[in-house]
Parts: structure tokens; sequence; C-alpha cells
């Protein structure tokens, strides 16, 4: 049986999902929340169905997005040989990772008591971009609400995530984490 992800997530309608990534990828208004059922039908699918909608929803006709054009300058990735295929996947990946990231934290949320530390891993946790880094701090800490996190991350390409973490596993970090334990910060 395979479980979804809720389209609607506490405080992230799908509606106000779609109009955060308009913002994003520098979509006109209106562009992915005026085809919301199109897109709600293919949500918790693969790329290779919902690319398609997203395509039909901007007309097949690609735009500016400054941010888009300077990944592929300083990164160089794509996931497609065609542009406009290449900017729609982005937006997919963005919408699927925010959304579990959403979720994520809303299954963190109430075992805060339990596991009183949230761990951020990855280029968002390093001032310079450092994709193996990994940041430790308490679950109340002002950085939660305040810096680029998974669930509001605005990097293309990013792949930043969360754990929550007990006291034990902070201070006793797993035989992996402490062979890059020159890549984590404890505050």
């Amino acid at each position: 049986m395979r479980l979804d992800i809720p389209l609607d997530l506490p405080g992230h309608s799908f509606v106000k999902q779609l109009k955060w990534l308009e913002k994003w990828a520098c979509l006109p208004k209106g562009t992915l929340a005026n085809a919301a059922d199109q897109l709600a039908a293919v949500a918790n699918e693969s790329a290779e169905k919902m690319v398609p909608v997203l395509l039909d929803c901007v007309n097949r006709q690609p735009w500016p997005w400054p941010a888009y054009d300077a990944h592929l300058q300083a990164d160089g990735f794509t996931f497609s040989g065609d542009r406009l295929t290449d900017m729609m996947e982005q937006i997919y990946q963005k919408y699927r990772t925010n959304k579990m990231a959403i979720h994520r934290k809303s299954q963190m949320e109430p075992l805060k008591h339990l596991r009183p530390y949230w761990q951020l891993c990855g280029r968002c946790a390093s001032p310079s971009g450092d994709r193996n880094a990994k940041l430790i701090l308490g679950v109340a800490d002002a950085f939660w609400n305040t810096h680029c996190l998974p669930w509001r991350c605005e990097n293309l390409d990013c792949r930043c995530y969360v754990n929550s973490l007990s006291e034990y596993e902070k201070n006793h970090p797993s035989t992996k984490e402490k062979r890059n334990e020159g890549n984590t910060i404890l505050r």
C-alpha cells in the first residue's frame, strides 16, 4: 500500500505551496495556482507525470528565471538536455523536497520533548555551502525560525534535510558521523 504525503499540510495548503513555487521560480502570479486541480491530480506522482502538466501551465514557453541561470553557471547540473523541461524538473523537485520537509517537520514537532535537538544536514548548514555540513541546535533555537531550512529552502538543487536527535544521539554520534566530525557544528 502506497502512503502519500497529503496535499494540504498543517499551515501549508496546496494552493499556498503553489503560490510559493510561483514566487520562487519567478513565474507570473497565478500560473500554478490557477491550475491547482490539474496539478493536484498528479501531485503525488513521479516527475514523468507532473512535468507535462507543469509545462502546460506555462504554455510550453520559457520565462526569465535569474536564479536558474545563476545555478547553471555555477553548478551546471541539469535534469535533462531541454532548458524548459529542466526548469520544470527543478520546480517539481523543489515542490517534492519542500513538501517532504514540511511533512517531516510536522512529525518532529510533537517529539520535541523526547528529541530536543535538530540536526540540519547539507549545504544550508554551512555558510560556505558545503554539501556535507551538519549543524546541531536545540529545537527552541531562533535559528529554526530565521534561516534557510528544508521547509522553506530557496536554493536550486538543494538536498538539505533535518533530523531530530535525542540527548544521547547528540552526545554519541554514530560511527558514520564520527568520520565526518570535522563538518559537524554543535551549539
